[in-house]
C-alpha cells in the first residue's frame, strides 16, 4: 500500500482536569467514526487501578476510502490518570461522573495512492500505461484532477479532526474552545 502521510505535524491534544462523564465521553468518541462513515477498531484498552486512583488507556482507529486512490484515517489515543468515579447529583439527578486528568490526541492521516495504482514499478510498459490511464482520468470531465485530490485528501481529514477536537472540548466544558 502506498504511503500514509500525517496532516498535522503534531496531534491535536486535549488536556483536561476536572470531573467529567466517561462513558459519554466514549460514546462521544465513537460516534464520530459513525458519522464520518468510518469503520471503527479500538486496538488499545488498558484499565489499571492505583493508589490514587486507576490509569485508562484507550485507542480508536478508523479508516475510510474517499475515491479508488484516496483514503483517510483518524486516530485518537486517550491517557486518563488517577481516575476516580464518584456519585454526585446534577440538576436533582444522581449521576455517576469521573474525576482526575485525561489527556487526548487526534490525529488524522491521508493516503493519496493506497491501492499503490501508481506507484512506480520496474517495468517500463507498466508504468507508461499507468501514466496513460491516470492522464485519460485526469483529462476527464467526470474525473478528479490534482486539485481536488488535495480537497477530498488532506484537507477534508484536516476539517474533519478539527471539528471533531472542538466537539470534545464542548463536551468536557472547556472554556478555551
Amino acid at each position: 500500500m502506498g504511503k500514509e502521510k500525517e496532516v498535522f505535524d503534531k496531534p491535536l491534544r486535549i488536556r483536561f482536569r476536572g470531573q467529567y462523564d466517561y462513558d459519554g465521553l466514549i460514546s462521544l468518541l465513537r460516534s464520530f467514526y459513525r458519522r464520518a462513515r468510518m469503520a471503527i477498531q479500538e486496538p488499545k484498552f488498558k484499565f489499571k487501578n492505583g493508589g490514587n486512583g486507576a490509569e485508562v488507556e484507550f485507542k480508536f482507529k478508523g479508516d475510510l476510502k474517499v475515491t479508488h486512490y484516496i483514503k483517510i484515517y483518524l486516530e485518537i489515543e486517550g491517557h486518563g490518570f488517577d481516575v476516580k468515579q464518584k456519585e454526585v447529583i446534577i440538576d436533582n439527578k444522581k449521576r455517576m461522573m469521573t474525576g482526575g486528568k485525561m489527556e487526548l490526541k487526534f490525529q488524522g492521516k491521508v493516503n493519496l495512492d493506497w491501492a499503490e495504482m501508481y506507484e512506480d514499478k520496474k517495468s517500463s510498459a507498466f508504468r507508461q500505461k499507468m501514466l496513460k490511464t491516470l492522464q485519460e482520468f485526469m483529462d476527464n470531465p467526470d474525473g478528479v484532477s490534482f486539485g481536488d485530490n488535495k480537497v477530498w485528501g488532506k484537507k477534508n481529514i484536516q476539517k474533519l479532526v478539527t471539528k471533531f477536537h472542538k466537539e470534545t472540548k464542548e463536551f468536557l466544558g472547556m472554556e478555551c474552545v
